[in-house]
C-alpha cells in the first residue's frame, strides 16, 4: 500500500483543547504528526529565532519614523537629524503583510530541501518528504517533525543552513499551539 499522510486524517480527534488560539485545522495537523510519530518512532519540535525578520518585506515599499530611543543605532552622520525615517527591508512582526512574507519565504526554503507541501490535499503548512518519510508541520515559527531517528538529526541540520533554528526538543511536556503534550 502506498501510503500518503492525508490517508489517515480521518481517524484523528482532538480530545480535550483548553482554548483555541490558532484555526482546528492548524491543531488538526499537529495532532497527526503526534499519530504520525508513534508508527515511526521519533517527534522533534523547534522554534525559529525572529522568524519575520528572517523575510524580505516586498510589495510597497514602507517607510518608519525611528523613535528617539534608537537614534542611538543609526550611523554617527545621521544621529542628530530631527525626524529619521527608514525605509523597512524585513518583514517586522506588526506589518500587515509580515506574516506572508514569512511563510513564503519559510516554504520555498523548505521545499528547496526536498520536502513536498501539502496544501493540495487541504493540509496548509504541513510537508512530506518521501525520501525520508517524514512528516512536518509549521505554525508559524514553531516546527515539528516525525520520522525516524536516524533521519531526524540530519533533516533538523540541513533546515538549519537555511533557517535559523533553535535546536530540537523532544515535545515531551511542551506547549505547543496551546495544547500541552506528554
Amino acid at each position: 500500500m502506498h501510503w500518503q499522510p492525508h490517508n489517515w486524517c480521518r481517524w484523528l480527534k482532538i480530545s480535550h483543547m483548553d482554548s483555541l488560539p490558532v484555526a482546528l485545522v492548524d491543531l488538526h495537523n499537529a495532532s497527526f504528526v503526534i499519530f504520525y510519530s508513534a508508527s515511526v518512532g521519533t517527534i522533534l519540535q523547534g522554534d525559529v529565532k525572529s522568524a519575520y525578520l528572517q523575510a524580505d518585506l516586498g510589495g510597497k515599499a514602507t517607510w518608519l519614523r525611528l523613535p528617539k530611543s534608537l537614534r542611538h543605532k543609526l550611523p554617527e552622520h545621521a544621529r542628530n537629524m530631527s525626524d529619521p525615517v527608514v525605509r523597512l527591508l524585513k518583514a517586522l512582526y506588526g506589518h500587515p503583510d509580515a506574516g506572508g512574507y514569512w511563510e513564503e519565504d519559510c516554504n520555498r526554503k523548505i521545499c528547496s530541501l526536498g520536502w513536498k507541501q501539502l496544501n493540495d490535499e487541504g493540509w496548509r503548512s504541513c510537508f512530506w518528504h518521501a525520501e525520508c518519510k517524514a512528516f512536518m508541520v509549521v505554525y508559524v515559527d514553531d516546527f515539528k517533525m516525525a520520522g525516524r531517528a536516524a533521519n531526524l538529526k540530519h533533516m533538523w541540520s540541513r533546515l538549519k543552513r537555511h533557517i535559523a533554528l533553535e535546536d530540537p526538543e523532544d515535545v515531551n511536556d511542551n506547549v505547543y499551539l496551546g495544547c500541552s503534550q506528554q
